[in-house]
């Protein structure tokens, strides 16, 4: 079984790092990932990548069965600044994202989802 992290910012990609390091399968689920930030923090050969939004319930079902993950840490989250700009998205992302990421796990039946805040 695999863990699958959201978000692959600062947290997220040290966590990714970590994970590796004891030798867990583990993959990155992000939006818009930055290569070159990624890969200052864990290398991207061993690890795995998934290009989605947290809000996607379908999207983000399908790659927990798919890549049978029984482990979430949602990290994903639009920052202070980020909701400065806009609410509305800031809104979407950490809290429909987090309510959509539980209700994945639960639909897949992944074993434990560990939240993560500033």
């Amino acid at each position: 079984m695999a863990t699958l992290i959201t978000g692959a910012g600062l947290i997220g990609s040290h966590a990714a790092r970590l994970l590796v390091e004891r030798g867990e399968p583990t993959l990155l689920y992000e939006l818009k990932p930055e290569p070159s930030a990624i890969e200052s923090v864990v290398d991207p050969a061993r690890i795995g990548f998934i290009q989605g939004d947290v809000q996607d319930l379908a999207r983000l079902e399908q790659a927990l069965r798919e890549h049978r993950i029984d482990r979430i840490l949602h990290t994903a989250a639009y920052m202070t600044a980020g909701m400065r700009q806009d609410l509305l998205r800031g809104i979407g992302t950490n809290v429909i994202g987090t309510v959509t990421v539980l209700e994945a796990a639960r639909r897949a039946g992944a074993r434990r989802v560990v939240l993560s805040s500033s």
